[in-house]
């Protein structure tokens, strides 16, 4: 069930976004550092993925690779709920980051099951070496809704960096070290999306939560109901 759901937000996304103008191309992989996270339903595609397609030992490979630069403090379900109570807005520090592990030859090597952080980022300029993304405000809105929704998804279980998740998940020696870098996926305490982006990305929640999955529809799901 919760696949499923993954993979409507996926397509929900896909097809509310793909109306922008984006100049991302194969090969453009500026923005593929190791500031990825993700929930653990994420991570066990990725680790079945790699179980079927790569060579035994390659994921274990790749995630010891190094550790990643940022370790984020809160999930993005807490950053929107201290929002809506009206706090400050939280600042992670600055650090630079490395480039992703999976990335070899300029082209992702997990990417038909890419995380959700990954396949949401985009640019509308080309992004050049040490250059920066053009991201409409609307779609960074609607990314962040979306993220939330599959955080909820996951709740109560690990969230964090991409390779540190994945380190837990797969267990061995490091993933009770690591465990202590990563937080629990929280319910969703509702939307943060200013009123001037409302509409554009309600219409992408609506096209989401009325999809059917056998007899409910997402939203009644997503509910509890």
């Amino acid at each position: 069930m919760k696949e499923t759901i993954l993979d409507h937000i996926y397509l929900a996304f896909s097809r509310w976004s793909s109306a922008a103008n984006f100049a991302c191309r194969p090969g453009c992989a500026s923005c593929c550092t190791d500031n990825v996270t993700l929930t653990v339903l994420e991570a066990g595609r990725i680790a079945s993925y790699c179980h079927s397609e790569k060579p035994p030992d390659w994921l274990i490979g790749k995630i010891s690779l190094r550790e990643p630069a940022v370790r984020p403090s809160q999930t993005t379900n807490e950053y929107v709920e201290a929002i809506l109570a009206g706090e400050k807005e939280p600042q992670e520090p600055q650090k630079v980051c490395g480039s992703c592990v999976f990335l070899e030859s300029g082209l992702c090597s997990i990417y038909p099951v890419r995380p959700f952080s990954c396949r949401c980022f985009a640019s509308t300029t080309v992004c050049r070496p040490r250059g920066s993304a053009t991201v409409p405000d609307t779609h960074l809105y609607g990314a962040m809704a979306a993220m939330q929704l599959i955080e909820h998804l996951g709740q109560f279980d690990s969230w964090g960096n991409m390779t540190d998740v994945l380190a837990v998940t797969l267990g061995g020696d490091r993933a009770e070290a690591l465990r202590q870098h990563l937080r629990l996926a929280r319910p969703l305490p509702g939307f943060a999306i200013p009123e001037e982006h409302a509409d554009s990305v309600t219409r992408l929640l609506q096209m989401l939560f009325t999809t059917r999955v056998g007899t409910k529809t997402i939203e009644q799901i997503l509910n509890g109901r």
